[in-house]
């Protein structure tokens, strides 16, 4: 998309806000044997603030970015799977 769209929100969602995305799952993955508790809490935390910046980005922006939202969907729906499968190790 960001070959296609050049726009401030798409480099915002595209580069660092999904990079958070990601070492937010790592770091629970990583830390779930530790303390199972502190992923959940870390993974929320670091998945809305990566969510509210991309979201922030596209609102700023005038083009209604459906694709993004849709992908914005799936990552609260990975977020639930993930600290459902969380709660259940704790």
């Amino acid at each position: 998309m960001m070959k296609r769209d050049h726009s401030p929100a798409i480099k915002e969602c595209a580069t660092q806000d999904y990079d958070g995305i990601i070492n937010a799952f790592e770091y629970a993955l990583a830390n779930v044997n530790h303390n199972p508790q502190n992923s959940i809490n870390y993974l929320r935390r670091d998945l809305a603030y990566a969510e509210g910046k991309c979201s922030a980005a596209l609102n700023d922006d005038p083009k209604p970015y459906f694709e993004v939202n849709v992908l914005i969907s799936h990552v609260y729906f990975y977020t639930e799977v993930a600290e459902l499968s969380l709660n259940n190790l704790v």
